[in-house]
């Protein structure tokens, strides 16, 4: 189903993803060794696709970079190791973690425990977020700190399989980073230096800086391998079993599909079903691992996993890294494929190299709904040379398809909602890179992207937030994303609505040629032939860096009529985090 549909943007952005929190729980719960325990990790991107990781072990810990190339992010991790010594069967955590800009309060965002919990077992507690600062806002010599806090009031909740339930409010927590800015060659960074403070109950000491991978949920089928034929394996008892969840332990193995033919009528590696859960060891853990092209079967491209989701039973997949292999783009090749699936959550994974899609969410009978968060996305195959000839083109991120393209889905019913549409795809907390879309819908399919960082499109010149026109997608909801244009290349634009309806505000985008650009297709390409133009579309409160139009309609639409330059009346997102998140 349209694995070739496959969008542009990059220059420079830090994701930062910092949380430090620390505590001690008086019932059925007790660190490791008596005492918290806190490992550091920062990992330097480079434009050029290079990397430097350095982990610490010290409260105190300064890197310095004497290579002088342009960085492209700086990943920053803190994990809290944490021992459970009774019956737990749920965690929860309600808190924000604060940035501060040399010191002023930029943004706060809520933090949640991503981990599977397991009682008894000793493991990583990694309670994570993402918050994401614009580096051209660093653009001047001289130093500059970014500073994080969790503020007093933090509460940790763990509830035990006898009922009861402990809870433990924290201390103010705060760590923070310095940067020392050279922005002659495009922005290079120095040196960095993270020194972490705590307060109230936490003493952090040595630990070790390689954290521990998730441990096997308990009453999981546990595959023997990372292989197709392991994998489906554990699937088949699981959902002889009614459902469940599937494992796939640690390692990085070898994943070549097949080719069978899935729900979509589509080839595919595994099929699996909604009700089982399908959980890796964590990214960079648990790695599959295309190592040739998939098989091109009646003109599609092969998937990795397909879900058949018509039983309406909702399932979670996260923890893995899914890796692909691309010689040539005709393979079109696709990492996961979710048909008609109905509240499933797709969290904490790895996407790279995929010339087809790298998740697509269709509806072939039934619903289609459900959230994509804490995901990389990413087609590192473009940065090596293409076949002689050609130019790299295709790989996108995440594309939506809803079932008939004919018949609009009333939009009332989808902007701000997510409980009662069928049809409605969330995806926040993610980072996209090198992708043709980031993420773009047809058939009537609608998303909301939010809180995303989306950069260094391949090639430069496509929508990173696209709709398209004819077949078109309904809308779509973008707000509080970072969209950054290729390096050296101002990309066309950074939203491109080529049909249905936008509510687009509160995003960010640096050197573009345009923001937000209205487009009408004129040119049908068999069998996409059936047009539905830009309708009902507010766009407002974006901000343009480094130059650029912040909107055009290329004079093939009407302002206060096909569309409005404010606040969209009577409209209140959905809640965020997603409430899928905190399950």
């Amino acid at each position: 189903m349209g694995r070739k549909q496959k969008s542009a943007v990059d220059k420079a952005v830090i994701l930062l993803v910092l949380l430090v929190l620390a505590f001690y729980l008086v019932q059925n719960f007790a660190p490791a060794k008596g005492q918290n325990t806190v490992g550091l990790t920062v990992r330097v991107n480079y434009k050029d696709g290079s990397s430097k990781l350095v982990s610490g072990t010290d409260r105190m810990l300064s890197v310095v970079d004497t290579e002088g190339k342009s960085i492209s992010s700086i990943v920053v991790s803190a994990t809290l190791y944490v021992e459970f010594t009774g019956n737990v069967s749920e965690a929860t955590i309600q808190g924000q973690l604060q940035t501060r800009f040399d010191g002023d309060v930029k943004r706060g965002t809520p933090f949640s425990i991503p981990q599977v919990i397991v009682s008894g077992q000793t493991y990583n507690l990694a309670v994570e977020t993402t918050l994401e600062t614009d580096i051209n806002s660093w653009a001047t010599s001289g130093t500059h700190t970014l500073a994080y806090t969790v503020p007093s009031g933090a509460v940790l909740t763990l509830k035990f399989t006898d009922g009861n339930v402990a809870s433990k409010t924290f201390s103010e927590v705060s760590a923070s980073l310095t940067l020392t800015v050279q922005p002659s060659s495009g922005i290079t960074v120095a040196e960095i230096t993270i020194s972490p403070s705590t307060s109230g109950n936490a003493t952090p000491t040595p630990a070790s800086p390689t954290p521990s991978s998730t441990p096997t949920p308990s009453g999981a089928v546990v595959a023997n391998s990372g292989s197709p034929q392991d994998i489906q394996a554990a699937v088949n008892t699981a959902a002889a079993a009614g459902g469940g969840t599937v494992y796939i332990p640690e390692g990085d193995f070898t994943f070549n599909p097949s080719g069978i033919i899935g729900p979509a009528n589509t080839p595919t590696g595994v099929i699996s079903y909604g009700g089982i859960n399908i959980i890796g060891a964590g990214i960079g853990k648990t790695i599959l691992r295309e190592t040739k092209d998939p098989p091109l079967i009646n003109g599609y491209g092969t998937s990795m996993i397909a879900v058949d989701g018509r039983n309406n039973k909702p399932f979670r997949i996260s923890g893995i890294s899914f890796v692909g292999f691309v010689s040539s783009e005709d393979y079109g090749n696709t990492a996961l494929e979710l048909d008609s699936c109905l509240d499933y959550r797709v969290d904490h994974c790895e996407f790279d190299s995929f010339s087809g899609l790298c998740v697509v969410a269709q509806n072939i009978g039934g619903h289609n709904r459900g959230l994509v968060d804490h995901c990389v996305f990413s087609a590192s195959y473009k940065l090596k040379s293409p076949p002689a000839g050609t130019e790299w083109q295709w790989g996108y991120g995440i594309m939506v398809w809803d079932k008939d393209y004919t018949a609009w889905s009333d939009i009332g019913t989808l902007l701000g909602k997510y409980e009662g549409a069928d049809d409605i795809i969330y995806v926040e907390d993610c980072t996209f890179k090198q992708l043709r879309h980031a993420i773009t819908n047809s058939q009537n399919g609608y998303y909301v992207i939010r809180h995303c960082t989306i950069e260094n499109a391949i090639p430069p010149n496509f929508g990173q937030i696209d709709v398209h026109g004819f077949n078109c997608g309904r809308g779509c909801e973008a707000y509080d994303n970072t969209v950054i244009a290729t390096s050296g290349y101002p990309a066309a634009q950074a939203v491109w609505l080529r049909g249905g309806t936008g509510t687009i505000f509160n995003n960010t985008f640096v050197n573009h040629a345009y923001g937000v650009m209205l487009f009408r297709e004129t040119v049908a390409v068999p069998p996409y032939t059936h047009q539905n133009p830009v309708t009902d579309t507010y766009i407002w409160n974006n901000i343009m860096q480094g130059g650029g139009i912040a909107f055009s309609d290329q004079d093939a639409y009407t302002e206060n009529a096909d569309y409005f330059l404010y606040a969209r009346p009577n409209y209140t997102p959905y809640p965020y985090p997603h409430p899928l998140t905190l399950r």
